[in-house]
């Protein structure tokens, strides 16, 4: 039996885990570093080793990506060949046990010898930080692009794609072949864009890869081309890049493609990208061939030392076997290749001046320090600002104005200080924490001692529950003595005019109109910003109420773009309960609870009558909510008890939205939870994808709240041993499947 200890903390992994690869490959906006994320992995690996009953289809470490949304307004493709992902290495120790291993799996690969030879050579290629694709070429013709997903599963996104002047829509040779590869964009590209939509009243984009990630969704290109192909049969490869006023086209977004399929393989990886760029596709820049580790620590030298001058986004090299003939015998595991790697560079690193701190007001009205400094150039883009975590770190490194301060970026997210240079500006006093709102001048909440010193060591213990193996924070000595002089009493505030103040009530629309969310796109922030100040709206209800009369007062709006914007709100109407709940912003809920609640709920008005009930009467329903922790049920019981969070979801039951996520004959397996176990005739994650599409989630382990528990072959004993319990003992209504029971279930039939 597992360790309950160990069980905890598998889940707390997986679950931290699955939350940072939707970040990454959903939302292009990663949140922790690629060193800090590799961190989380190897503990659950290792927790896996010893305990090999936790290992299923569902964990982390045997899927690719991140699954897609269960409604996605592009088509979903199933590929044959799954889109691996790459191991990652930070030093060259790892680099040499990378080697060892190569060696050691070769000779019990390869008896006689007579392949491996004991003869290793490597290449070795820029590793680019973009977006993932997939070009299904037939007859030399481009017929379908699609996005990596979750490795199984992607996104028809080609006619976006053939926008990308790059991406090649004829070859050179009538061939069928499948080849992957990596779009992404210049840093000078990029800058130019942010130049192009900051003079347009557009908010600037994040990073390069957030930019490419959003220019390969735009769907109405991909809706006009699917309409097209439909009359035409075949999507007409030179079509869209001759649109000159094409907004992809104008973005100058590039490619480089870099794996042929099986049946296309030459000898080596050098004579692969020759092929490649035989056919007409781009390559990775200056592949390297490497006879040695020490050649391969060579060639990282060079371009680390290269990097910081670069202009297309870099975070590293791949490392490949150069003998194809050695691929077959090394395999791949269920994530990755055994013959190549990725050998990640360190975050880049600046020191700059510390010129002034601003508090920025969240949404919750958390009040955030927000560093301004000088520019500086780190991480492929200019950096002026930069995120200080919370008032404590402040305190704790006695930050001053003036201070030379360590700036990083790491994995392109948002920059942080991570550090003080002992050199200190004369007669400057630590940084203090603002007593007002300084959006709405409110007097600020400040936590108690007693409430803010569990905070912060929660805080504290995630980060290193979290990322044990990364080196501990060095200001934990100083946290400590703050702790004992009272000087964290500040650490956290909060503006509470909730519905008074703008700041709150921008950035809660702002949350509203996001991607994941009701995704009208052409609200950026300054829009929001200036419609909130004009006074045009107060809450996210207010945004199906703006008459054209009241836009195009707004600076930046003309004819056009007030009619496209009102036609993008009116088309957030048609959304999914999951979205719209997630567009609420209840404290603590993501994309994924989101759609535990629509999954519980299944419609709008029982949802807010939910949101209504009494407190007590919330407190129970809110138990029965498969998915949700006892911590996240306080959050949403406390949130309801806001008369005008009540008040607006009472305004959209009104409003008329049309959910594709609700109705019995969309969702046959609303709410219905099932756990699979055991070795079955498909790949459990296109059962798994099934069941979310018809309402239904999964779990690891049976519970008392399952409907299904599906058994394959050799299920796990410790499994069917729990079923067996809770069908014994609490007499448990729970309707035990095989696949040919869940298939027809899928289908429609009764079981």
């Amino acid at each position: 039996m597992t360790d309950p200890v160990i069980a905890a903390r598998h889940a707390f992994l997986c679950e931290r885990i699955r939350s940072h690869n939707q970040a990454y490959y959903v939302l292009n906006h990663p949140e922790i570093s690629d060193r800090e994320y590799d961190a989380l992995v190897q503990e659950l690996r290792e927790l896996e080793t010893a305990a090999p009953e936790l290992v299923t289809p569902a964990s982390p470490t045997q899927q690719v990506g991140a699954p897609l949304p269960e409604v996605t307004r592009f088509e979903k493709v199933t590929r044959a060949v799954p889109m691996l992902s790459l191991d990652n290495l930070y030093d060259p120790e790892d680099l040499r046990k990378f080697e060892k291993t190569l060696r050691t799996f070769l000779r019990e690969s390869d008896e006689k010898n007579d392949v491996f030879k004991g003869e290793l050579g490597y290449l070795v290629e820029p590793k680019i930080d973009g977006i993932s694709i997939e070009c299904i070429y037939e007859q030399g013709r481009l017929k379908r692009a699609v996005t990596r997903g979750d490795g199984v599963t992607g996104e028809n996104v080609t006619a976006n794609v053939l926008a990308i002047g790059r991406v090649p829509g004829t070859l050179s040779e009538p061939i069928d072949i499948t080849v992957r590869g990596e779009i992404f964009l210049n840093y000078s590209d990029f800058r130019t864009l942010n130049d192009r939509r900051l003079a347009e009243g557009l908010e600037p984009l994040v990073n390069p890869r957030n930019a490419v990630g959003g220019a390969i969704h735009q769907l109405e290109l991909q809706k006009k081309a699917v309409k097209a192909a439909r009359q035409m049969s075949l999507f007409d490869a030179e079509a869209p890049i001759e649109d000159k006023k094409n907004p992809i086209s104008e973005m100058n977004l590039s490619a480089v493609f870099y794996e042929v399929p099986s049946d296309h393989l030459r000898s080596t990886q050098r004579e692969n990208l020759l092929f490649l760029e035989k056919l007409g596709f781009s390559v990775p820049a200056e592949p390297t061939e490497a006879a040695s580790v020490e050649e391969i620590l060579e060639v990282i030298e060079r371009w680390d030392r290269r990097r910081a001058g670069l202009d297309f986004p870099m975070d590293g090299l791949v490392i490949k076997v150069n003998r194809t003939e050695l691929w077959k015998l090394l395999g791949r595991t269920a994530k990755s290749p055994r013959w190549a790697v990725a050998f990640k560079f360190e975050a880049e690193r600046a020191l700059t001046r510390l010129i002034s701190v601003d508090a920025q007001v969240g949404r919750t009205g958390i009040i955030t320090p927000v560093a301004n400094v000088e520019p500086v150039f780190v991480g492929g883009t200019t950096v002026a600002r930069a995120s200080l975590h919370n008032w404590a770190f402040i305190r704790v490194r006695k930050l001053r104005i003036g201070d030379m301060v360590f700036i990083e970026k790491k994995g392109e997210i948002i920059p942080q200080i991570v550090g003080v240079d002992g050199t200190r500006p004369r007669g400057e006093s630590i940084v203090a924490p603002p007593a007002s709102c300084p959006s709405c001048a409110s007097e600020l909440v400040r936590d108690p001692l007693e409430i803010t010193k569990p905070k912060l060591n929660e805080l504290r213990k995630r980060m290193k529950d979290e990322f044990p193996s990364v080196p501990g924070d060095a200001g934990d000595i100083e946290f400590e003595e703050a702790a004992k002089t009272g000087e964290l009493k500040e650490a956290f505030l909060t503006c509470p005019n909730e519905e008074g103040c703008k700041a709150q009530i921008t950035e809660r629309i702002i949350h509203f109109v996001s991607r994941n969310a009701l995704n009208i796109d052409q609200l950026g922030e300054m829009i929001v910003t200036r419609l909130v100040e004009a006074g045009f709206i107060r809450s996210p209800f207010d945004l199906y109420g703006l008459r054209e009369d009241q836009l195009i007062t707004i600076e930046g709006f003309a004819g056009k773009s007030v009619s496209q914007l009102l036609a993008a709100i009116k088309k957030s109407r048609e959304t999914t309960l999951a979205r719209f709940i997630f567009a609420i912003g209840i404290n603590g809920v993501g994309a994924v609870n989101a759609r535990f609640l629509a999954g519980h709920f299944g419609t709008l008005e029982k949802f807010v009558d939910f949101a209504k009930s009494e407190r007590i009467v919330r407190e129970q329903e809110v138990k029965n909510i498969s998915g949700i922790g006892d911590k996240l049920q306080a959050e949403i019981v406390e949130y309801f008890k806001r008369a005008w969070v009540v008040r607006m979801l009472e305004d959209f039951r009104g409003l008329g939205l049309e959910f594709s996520d609700t109705g019995s004959g969309q969702k046959p397996l609303l709410g219905k939870v099932f756990c699979i176990t055991g070795k079955l005739g498909k790949h459990r994650t296109e059962y798994v994808a099934r069941i979310q599409e018809l309402g239904g989630v999964t779990r690891v382990s049976p519970t008392e709240k399952c409907d299904y528990f599906v058994t394959g072959e050799r299920p796990t004993p410790k499994k069917v041993v729990e079923y067996e319990r809770l069908i014994n003992e609490k007499k448990s209504d729970i309707k035990r499947l095989g696949e040919a029971e869940l298939v027809r279930l899928l289908e429609g039939e009764e079981i």
